[in-house]
């Protein structure tokens, strides 16, 4: 009965740090806001540019784009 309780607690040791690593894999990644400054921005739709701009990002989306000077910079 000792031999197969050993494979088999070895196999469990394996699949709980597997699953383990999984769930630090899928933690959430903290969203920052961040500002890129300085650049040209171009509004694809009119052609008009927009020379030493600010973008600010959170996350993963435009949150505002304008002048630089106009808003706060995070």
């Amino acid at each position: 009965m000792q031999l197969l309780m050993q494979p088999l607690m070895y196999t469990a040791r394996i699949l709980v740090a597997c699953l383990l690593l999984l769930q630090l894999g899928t933690a959430p990644a903290h969203a920052a806001v961040k500002a890129l400054v300085g650049g040209t921005v171009v509004d694809v739709d009119s052609g008009e540019t927009l020379r030493d701009a600010v973008v600010v990002v959170d996350g993963e989306r435009i949150a505002a784009i304008g002048a630089s000077g106009e808003g706060d910079v995070p």
